[in-house]
This record gives structure tokens, C-alpha cells and sequence, in this order.
């Protein structure tokens, strides 16, 4: 049954040009009834950018624009008041739109003829259609304007088209408004973490003096161990987190990883409690994370034990911050390494265990806040997806 105010139509990929391409896309779908299918070429023109050596990429006022956007300015452009380009090798079939003229480079594909089509929609249908199959390169990567001109596509009439860009703009305004926030909320946060963690700025009540502690002094260091991975036994089913460098990202709680460890597993591994300060100390050197269930890791890490003549969140923001001092320690062999020695022997000026939970608290609050914005953040992205769907 086809709902009132609807027909179904085909759309897709037309082979009348005899193209070889994926032919997958192409299936039956229902459209309202004031909607037409059209060949992608047919509403659009794609056009081959234009070389442009780097000597000649001298400054100027008109945007360059690569596959992957824009990359310089130029004192010349090539199309006049604006388009669209898309990535022909490189960053491929991602779209770019361009509110002022513009020099497109022979990486891209251009659009400045839209037939009777409101070129803010087609920037939004661009970046649904997952142009990048169409790949028509081999050894180099590479979109033919011949062979997605015959995509076959619904389109709505101009006055809908005006309508779902605009929508579309608002999401994209709120998304861009919120990531802005992000950033700034970043930039406060690295302030505070400048301010905080070298003493340049103290809470009110805190007056003792900080003092020079080597880590191992203040906490049990352990480094990591890996269980044999041939005995099926320590791994398959297993329940305990074994965190190696690849699961440690940017969040800074970790509870899950890649593969697991059972309870024999553990016991032939590195056991370490909940509260465990987790930091790479091989190639990535100071990527941090704290554990928050009871797990092990691999003998890339060193793990600070929970102590209490340390606080932990603390420490977390005082490697975090002091990546590059960590690095200096690291070997100078082709695989950085900073072994779990080198690791203890680290000097760092801290304060008073009760003024190390305070500024932990501060930061942990700025976490938070940039925490919930990003979760905000996704919420639209997730949104305006499910926008870009319904139309």
C-alpha cells in the first residue's frame, strides 16, 4: 500500500551510460507526489578544478580549496560568487560550500550550474549521498564526474528545497554556536591547569609551602604484564578490563577495553584496583587515563597505585599537563620508552594533599561542564542526521 500523497518511483544508479559503478544504491522508494527523479547531472554540473602551483599560491583575498577545504588564498579566483566542490582524489566526495568566489584546485570537483535547484539543498543531499563508493581510481584514489552525473535521486520542488536548507542551516548554526562553546571551555580549562598545577594561582587558605616529590615517593608504581594469549583460558569470556595504549583515547575514565581477562587471567596478569592511574610509557609516552573497576594492563603502561599520600584525580591533571617533561625522560631510541625507573624518578613540585583535592575538584568541574556540552553536541549532530533522513 502507498500512502495518499505519495507514489513510488526508482532511484538510485542508471546504467544508461553504461558506467561501471555500484549498482547497489539503486532500489524502489516512495516520494511525495510533487517530487521528481532526476539524474544527479541533471540538477547539477560538475566541473574539474584547476592547478595552481604552490610558488603561485601567493596571499590574498579569494578562498583556495582543496579536497579536504580550504587551504590558503589566492589574489585570482575561478568561480565567481560562490559553489560547491567535492573531493575528486584526495579527502573524496566530501562537500564544501563556498559563500564567496573561490580558486578550486585540480583536487576537487566544482558546482557553479545548478538547474533550477537551491544550491544550499544540493550542498545538504551531497553529504548524504556517500559519493566516496564511486571511487573510480585504482592505485590513487579518484571520483569521475561521469559516473556519478547519472546518479538517479528524488527531488523536491525549489520552494521545499529553500525550505529543508534553511531547517538544515538552523542545526548546522546550533552545532557550530556549541562547538565554539567546546572550544572555548577547552581553552579556559588549559588557563586554569597552567594556573593551578604550577601554584601561580592558589585557593584562599592554602598556605603551605609545595615541595619537590620524585612520583615514586608518593604512590606504588607497577608496570603492566601480558597473560600468554595462546591459553584460551585468560581471555575467552573474560570480565576484567586488559587496558593497552589503543583503549586509553581522551576520556578520562576507562572501564572497558579491547579484550578481557578472566579470573585466571588476572591472577597471571597485573592486578590493579579501582582508582588506578593508568600512563602510557611506550611510543605514545603520557597518554593517561584513571581505571574505574578492577583490571590489568599491558607492559606498555605504568600504573600509580591509589595511595594516601596522593590523590589520583590530581595526578591525572599533573601528567596530563606535563606531557612534554615526560617525553624528555623518554629514551632517545627509535621507540620512545620511559621505563618504570625513569618513571619513579620524575620530579614534580606539588602541594598538600588537601590543596591537590581542591584543585582537582576545580578541574574535574571543568571536565564536567565540557563533558555535558559534548554530549549536547552530539545529541544534534544525531538529530540533524535524523533530519537529512526524513527528507
Amino acid at each position: 500500500m502507498i500512502k495518499k500523497g505519495y507514489k513510488e518511483t526508482k532511484i538510485g544508479i542508471s546504467d544508461e551510460n553504461k558506467v561501471s559503478v555500484d549498482f547497489e544504491n539503486q532500489r524502489f522508494s516512495k516520494i511525495p507526489e510533487d517530487w521528481e527523479v532526476k539524474r544527479l547531472g541533471e540538477i547539477i554540473t560538475f566541473q574539474r578544478g584547476y592547478d595552481l602551483p604552490n610558488n603561485c599560491r601567493k596571499k590574498g583575498s579569494y578562498p583556495i580549496v582543496a579536497s579536504n577545504g580550504i587551504v590558503g588564498y589566492h589574489n585570482e579566483y575561478k568561480v565567481k560568487n560562490g559553489g560547491i566542490t567535492i573531493g575528486r582524489s584526495g579527502n573524496l566526495g566530501e562537500p564544501f560550500y563556498i559563500c564567496e568566489s573561490f580558486w578550486p584546485l585540480n583536487t576537487t570537483l566544482y558546482i557553479k550550474k545548478f538547474h533550477n535547484s537551491y544550491p544550499r539543498y544540493i550542498y545538504y543531499l551531497l553529504k548524504t549521498l556517500n559519493l566516496k563508493r564511486y571511487n573510480s581510481g585504482s592505485a590513487v584514489p579518484s571520483l569521475n564526474r561521469n559516473y556519478i552525473h547519472p546518479i538517479k535521486i528524488s527531488v523536491p520542488p525549489l520552494k521545499e528545497q529553500q525550505k529543508i536548507a534553511e531547517i538544515l542551516t538552523k542545526w548546522d548554526n546550533h552545532i557550530e554556536t556549541l562547538e565554539n562553546l567546546i572550544s572555548k571551555k577547552e581553552e579556559y580549562k588549559k588557563g586554569l591547569m597552567q594556573n593551578l598545577l604550577t601554584g601561580k594561582v592558589r585557593f584562599p587558605g592554602f598556605n603551605e609551602e609545595w615541595k619537590e616529590v620524585k612520583l615514586g615517593d608518593i604512590s606504588e608504581i607497577v608496570t603492566g604484564t601480558t597473560p600468554s594469549t595462546k591459553l584460551k583460558e585468560y581471555y575467552e569470556n573474560g570480565t576484567y578490563p586488559w587496558i593497552t595504549p589503543t583503549d586509553i583515547t581522551y576520556n578520562k575514565y576507562i572501564s572497558k577495553s579491547e579484550r578481557y581477562l578472566t579470573i585466571q587471567g588476572l591472577s597471571k596478569g597485573r592486578k590493579l584496583p579501582s582508582g588506578s592511574l593508568l600512563i602510557t610509557c611506550i611510543a605514545s609516552i603520557g597518554k593517561n587515563a584513571i581505571l574505574t573497576k578492577t583490571g590489568s594492563c599491558n607492559q606498555q603502561i605504568n600504573a600509580i597505585l591509589p595511595s594516601s599520600k596522593n590523590n589520583i584525580e590530581f595526578l591525572y591533571y599533573l601528567i596530563e599537563y606535563n606531557k612534554e617533561y615526560l617525553l624528555k625522560y623518554a629514551g632517545h631510541s627509535a621507540t620512545p620508552i620511559l621505563n618504570k625507573k625513569s618513571f619513579s624518578n620524575l620530579k614534580f613540585t606539588i602541594p598538600p594533599l588537601k590543596e591537590q583535592e581542591k584543585i582537582a575538584e576545580i578541574l574535574s568541574l571543568q571536565d564536567k561542564e565540557i563533558e555535558i556540552l559534548k554530549e549536547k553536541l552530539e545529541l544534534l549532530k544525531m538529530q540533524k542526521k535524523g533530519l537529512c533522513r526524513s527528507f
